[in-house]
Parts: C-alpha cells; sequence; structure tokens
C-alpha cells in the first residue's frame, strides 16, 4: 500500500552524462513512485533536449526541460526555477542517483508536518554503494 504524501514534491534536477546517471534516475523514481502518492518533478538541463528522459518516465511525472550548453551543471539554479511549478507546501530536494528506505522519508516528512522542524534529512548515517558488477 502506499503512504499519503500528496502534501509533497520531489524535485530531481538531473543531466544524463551516462546510461547509469538515466538508470539511476529512473530506479529513484520508480522507488518513489511505487512507495508514495507524491509529486515529482524531473527537471533535465542539457545541451539539447533528446526526449529520452521524457519518454522513459511516467506521464504523471512533470517534466521540464531547459537548454544548457554550460559544460558546468548548476544543480542549484535549476532547483531555484523549479521551486515556481510546486504546488504542495513540502518540497524534497533530491537526487537521481540515492534510493532512502520509504520509512526514512516518511519520518522526515512527519517531522516537516509537525512543525517540529523547517528542513529534515532522511539520512541514516549509512551510505552504500552498489558496485558495477551487482549492478
Amino acid at each position: 500500500m502506499k503512504e499519503n504524501l500528496n502534501d509533497t514534491t520531489f524535485i530531481i534536477p538531473i543531466r544524463i552524462d551516462s546510461i547509469i546517471r538515466l538508470e539511476n534516475l529512473l530506479l529513484t523514481i520508480e522507488n518513489l513512485e511505487s512507495n508514495f502518492d507524491t509529486n515529482i518533478i524531473v527537471i533535465e538541463a542539457s545541451y539539447y533536449n533528446n526526449k529520452i528522459v521524457e519518454s522513459l518516465i511516467s506521464k504523471e511525472i512533470q517534466y521540464l526541460f531547459w537548454e544548457d550548453k554550460d559544460p558546468v551543471f548548476y544543480r542549484t539554479r535549476y532547483l531555484n526555477k523549479a521551486t515556481s511549478h510546486v504546488k504542495t507546501d513540502i518540497v524534497g530536494v533530491w537526487d537521481a542517483d540515492v534510493i532512502f528506505e520509504p520509512i526514512q522519508i516518511l519520518n522526515a516528512v512527519e517531522q516537516i508536518r509537525l512543525k517540529k522542524c523547517h528542513i529534515a534529512y532522511p539520512y541514516d548515517g549509512n551510505f552504500l554503494d552498489i558496485s558495477f558488477i551487482l549492478r
């Protein structure tokens, strides 16, 4: 059963620079969609829009593309641009290369809902790197 996070929007800024990054994005989205009723915005910034990301993600996800010829990906710039598209009270600034346990996300959102904090990190202190062989 999916948990209700309709009051939350996850913003995922991305520049697809490898197949692995694309795979990670799709796994991250799958993890969020399979565990939560929520809102997701994917922001892709790149030299041109090849429409690959847009064609691979669900139509329920809001997809934004900004042409950017700068070789440096300024993640914060795109997060700031995306906030004008958010219609929920809670925003999750997300990374396409990280997956959290659903309970960690729920605990972080609950702390914000209860106004115990303005910012919450679902990070529990552990970070596991998955080797190429296991991928």
